[in-house]
């Protein structure tokens, strides 16, 4: 839902298959179907997913790459909501996920790819995500 303030400041983001981050309320009456009330929408640079993605190709084949996230400013909620996720991405990438002093490895890889990484960026900051070769 986007009120006529926000929706014509966001207007010129919204495009079909552009992918955007949502800031906004959640609104989940029990009477309507869930929402997203917008406050906000920034749209995502494909670069940002090219220059992830680019130690992923052949040469990265021969040694042993792990996706690292940092998800320590979670909630358990939250938290559960992406290792849930993960489970959707099985594939040969290691990776770990860090949370407060603990860490945790995935009992499976992961497919790294732009689908991954587009779900990732809805749930944490660039800089929490951290792909090593």
């Amino acid at each position: 839902v986007a009120f006529p303030a926000i929706f014509e400041r966001i207007k010129a983001v919204l495009a079909v298959d552009k992918i955007v981050r949502l800031r906004g309320k959640l609104d989940l009456s029990k009477d309507d179907e869930p929402s997203i009330i917008l406050d906000d929408v920034t749209e995502m640079d494909p670069s940002v997913f090219d220059k992830k993605l680019a130690g992923s190709g052949a040469a990265a084949k021969k040694k042993k790459a792990i996706l690292w996230l940092n998800a320590s400013r979670m909630s358990d909620d939250e938290f559960n909501e992406l290792v849930a996720m993960l489970e959707n991405y099985e594939g040969e990438t290691d990776c770990a996920l860090v949370r407060g002093s603990k860490k945790y490895k995935l009992s499976h890889g992961i497919n790294y790819c732009r689908g991954l990484l587009a779900e990732l960026f809805t749930l944490l900051l660039e800089e929490e995500i951290k792909y090593v070769e």
